[in-house]
């Protein structure tokens, strides 16, 4: 990881009461491409918990696992909706363990091994397309997703469209996440230094 110093990137204001920093280009174009469309971790610097708040249209978020070693050996994954292989170089099963549809102001809290040992992304596609709930299983749904938080969902349209297997269209969402900084809080807090992913020191 690189080091860069906040002060080089403070705004100057009048205002006195507190301080602006802005970093720009703060994650590369190709972090930005593996982290908008691949299946992925968020990493070992952050406590293994992850909030996210949804706003505006809803959205479908997929959890990934790793295909065991013994499974991995001579055999090529296929790489649609960008599963393939991670940047460990291990192959993902392109098959998820879990779909959770996300509605408009929810919130996921994602913790635990599901977090630090599993991936999760969210397909690049303007429409969902749903498998009936009261069907058989997520690894039986081939021709939509299987959505394990049915039952709790709130919109009754969404939850209607659930259980005909239909579909809907995505429109424009805002992702408001929470993460915290369990392994750089130390340098982070005197907001001198901040580290970026990805580059040497």
């Amino acid at each position: 990881m690189s080091t860069i110093n906040l002060q080089d990137h403070k705004l100057l204001t009048e205002s006195g009461s507190g301080d602006v920093y802005y970093v720009p280009e703060f994650v590369s174009e190709s972090e930005e491409e593996y982290l908008l469309r691949k299946p992925h971790e968020d990493g070992p610097s952050y406590f293994p918990a992850v909030g996210t708040i949804s706003l505006g249209s809803h959205t479908v978020v997929d959890y990934y696992r790793y295909r065991p070693l013994d499974e991995e050996e001579g055999e090529i994954v296929g790489t649609d909706a960008g599963v393939g292989t991670s940047p460990r170089g291990r192959a993902i099963d392109p098959v998820p363990i879990l779909s959770v549809l996300l509605e408009p102001r929810s919130l996921v809290v994602t913790t635990k091994e599901l977090y630090t040992n599993f991936l999760h992304g969210i397909e690049e596609r303007t429409q969902d397309k749903f498998y009936p709930h009261e069907r058989s299983s997520q690894l039986d749904a081939t021709e939509g997703t299987k959505i394990a938080n049915y039952q709790m969902l709130r919109n009754d349209d969404i939850r209607k469209c659930i259980a005909e297997g239909g579909a809907l269209e995505r429109q424009t969402r805002i992702s408001l996440t929470c993460r915290d900084y369990e392994n750089v809080g130390r340098a982070g807090r005197a907001l001198n230094t901040i580290m970026l992913p990805g580059s040497s020191r």
